[in-house]
């Protein structure tokens, strides 16, 4: 047991934390509670259990890093993709000062919780951040403001945050700067398919086709 008390959300899932890396386990209810000098109804005010708990810490890492892109002045300059590949950037710093745990949450199902299970709150803030910077991107018209287009920007970025966060859990070089390299494709990518441009000349084309459908498909 240690000294420190915890008796918030955010001190509870500090303990939770702790409890890892001091014994490189993660506790259930009851032996976090020994070791972070709770009691059941402290627990039970903030997580209905372990699992709402483990939600709850990745919604924070969310949290953090759209309250630091915010305190900076120079995000608000930034233009719709700018501001994503900002996000990735902060939330890859956020999760690095708890990488082991981080890595064990995610490589150890059996002893957690699923990782769609646990990113189930995070996702629902994910893409309302996301329609934010939408929202952002339709008004300078960097982003074209079509209701398919929307959503498939919304679940490509969410599978994108997936991709890169089974590639940050495997960097093994320096600083993770391979990640770094992943996420800069990875965005630039993203919107280079769903820019105005890209999915004008695709709807264009589409268009042409179906006018010229006799020719195509003439025998």
């Amino acid at each position: 047991m240690i000294e420190q008390v915890y008796v918030g959300r955010e001190e509870i899932i500090r303990a939770y934390i702790d409890y890892f890396d001091t014994k490189k386990a993660l506790p259930n209810k009851k032996h976090l509670i020994y070791f972070a000098s709770l009691t059941e109804k402290n627990f039970d005010r903030y997580f209905s259990s372990i699992s709402e708990l483990q939600q709850d810490f990745w919604v924070g890492t969310i949290n953090k890093t759209i309250e630091r892109l915010n305190s900076e002045a120079v995000y608000q300059e930034y233009t719709a993709r700018e501001r994503m590949l900002a996000f990735y950037y902060t939330w890859l710093e956020v999760l690095s000062t708890n990488r082991a745990f981080v890595i064990y949450l995610i490589n150890n199902p059996i002893k957690t919780f699923a990782l769609t299970t646990q990113l189930k709150k995070f996702k629902t803030r994910f893409i309302s951040y996301i329609t934010d910077i939408q929202h952002a991107g339709q008004q300078s018209g960097e982003l074209v403001s079509r209701p398919i287009v929307d959503v498939v920007l919304q679940q490509v970025l969410w599978a994108k945050l997936l991709f890169i966060l089974g590639f940050w859990v495997k960097d093994t070089s320096f600083a993770c700067e391979t990640t770094d390299a992943a996420v800069e494709k990875t965005v630039h990518l993203a919107f280079d398919l769903l820019s105005r441009n890209a999915l004008d000349s695709a709807f264009d084309l589409t268009r042409f086709l179906i006018s010229n459908k006799s020719i195509f498909w003439k025998k």
